[in-house]
């Protein structure tokens, strides 16, 4: 019931911040174009963009961390069903 919880809790705060990077808008100079995003293959993250080489940092560093936890989510409750056979 806990992981469910969790669950609806992430997935709510994903749709309210995509909602609310869709009302807030964005400054964006009209001089120069850029795009970025990001690809979840399972929790490998694959890094797309073009423009502005100074988000890359900031582009790079939210999908690692999205993986990292992924991968704690995934690793941490099979290393702990190891510990609890033993």
């Amino acid at each position: 019931m806990k992981a469910f919880i969790i669950g609806m809790t992430l997935i709510t705060i994903g749709v309210l911040l995509i909602t609310a990077s869709a009302i807030i808008p964005a400054n964006v100079s009209s001089s120069s174009t850029s795009f970025a995003g990001v690809i979840f293959l399972g929790p490998f993250p694959i890094v797309i963009g073009g423009g502005n080489p100074s988000m890359m940092p900031t582009l790079l560093a939210f999908p690692l961390g999205f993986t990292v936890i992924a991968l704690l989510f995934y690793l941490v409750p099979l290393i702990l069903n190891k510990k609890t056979k033993q």
